[in-house]
This record gives structure tokens, C-alpha cells and sequence, in this order.
């Protein structure tokens, strides 16, 4: 049987640094947690010990570029390089407009998918921030087609998906998007309409 320890952090590299040393100390055979913002701390400690950290989602380049955690939420990084490729190559796009989730990892997604766009032959001509908690994505949709892209690559999770469909309906429908599957799940494009 498992036994689960916790550690509650602020968000601050400190405190997630003192959690992760305290955690360490029960020789545990992996790490589970929520998404958390002071994985500058925790992590360099988590991989040195060589734990596994599994977690939702990885939102701050910690969790993106460490060999010792494994996310299951948003996949901000293999996801979005991927779709660029295949948008490249297959889709024949040669600039792209990006909306991506205003998370600490996002120099990260915004670095690959430029990095992953110029090898494939093709730009990013404009890349534009969404609030995790924004309810509209118009004036991101607006600023990300504003290149005249050949399509437009939202890595978003799935609280962002209706409001960038909506967005993409009334401003932008002719420019092709490509959104992760979460958000083709029913629910969400009933809401989106």
C-alpha cells in the first residue's frame, strides 16, 4: 500500500524548496502534485534525489525541461511542436500566428514552436499571451491573425478552448486554428457553439 505525504508550498521557490527537502526525508517512490509556480526550487532537488515527479500539467520550464517529471495534463511543449511541424510541412503554412496560455513555461512553448516553425521552413510572425482566467480570446485572436498567418496555433488548456473558438468564429474563421484535442470533446463544443 501507498502512503501519501503532503507538503503544502506558497508558490515561492523557497517554500517549495523546504517541502521538497521535507518530503525527502520519508524516501518516497515518487512525487505527485498539482501544477505549482516555485518549481525552481523543488525541482533541481526532486531530480538530484532521482524521484519521479508526476503531475497535471507542466507550467513552468522546471517541469517542461526535467528528465524526472512526467506531466499528464497540458502537453505545452510535444503537442504545439508537433502541430507546427505538420503545419510546415503537410499544411504548406509558411507563417503562423501563435495564442498561448500566460504561464511561467511559456518562454518555453514560444521558444520551441519558433525553433520547431524556422526548421521546418516557416515563422512565427506573432505570438500572443491569453490569461489562464480570461472568458474572451478576441483581442488575442485579433493580434495573432493580424500577420495574415497562414493558421494560427493555440496551446491552451481546456478552460481557454471555448473562448478561443468563439474568439476564432467572430474574428478570424477564415484563418485555419489548430487547438489541442481537449478541446474537441462535446461538452466544449456544444459550449462553444
Amino acid at each position: 500500500p501507498l502512503q501519501l505525504e503532503t507538503c503544502v508550498t506558497d508558490g515561492s521557490p523557497e517554500q517549495s524548496s523546504a517541502c521538497a527537502n521535507q518530503l525527502l526525508e520519508s524516501d518516497p517512490v515518487a512525487f505527485v502534485g498539482q501544477s505549482e509556480l516555485g518549481t525552481s526550487g523543488s525541482v533541481p532537488i526532486i531530480e538530484q534525489a532521482g524521484v519521479p515527479l508526476i503531475g497535471p500539467a507542466a507550467v513552468t520550464p522546471e517541469l517542461v525541461l526535467s528528465e524526472q517529471a512526467y506531466t499528464v495534463g497540458l502537453d505545452a511543449v510535444s503537442g504545439p511542436a508537433g502541430w507546427t511541424k505538420y503545419l510546415a510541412t503537410e499544411g504548406g503554412a509558411t507563417d503562423l500566428g501563435v495564442i498561448y496560455v500566460d504561464i511561467p513555461a511559456a518562454p518555453v512553448i514560444n521558444s520551441t514552436v519558433s525553433s520547431v516553425a524556422e526548421a521546418n521552413g516557416a515563422t512565427v510572425v506573432d505570438s500572443v499571451p491569453l490569461a489562464v482566467s480570461a472568458s474572451d480570446a478576441s483581442s488575442q485572436m485579433a493580434a495573432a491573425t493580424q500577420g495574415d498567418p497562414d493558421a494560427v496555433v493555440a496551446v491552451v488548456p481546456q478552460q481557454l478552448c471555448v473562448p478561443v473558438l468563439q474568439a476564432h468564429a467572430s474574428v478570424a474563421p477564415d484563418v485555419p486554428l489548430l487547438v489541442p484535442g481537449i478541446c474537441a470533446s462535446p461538452q466544449v463544443l456544444d459550449t462553444a457553439g
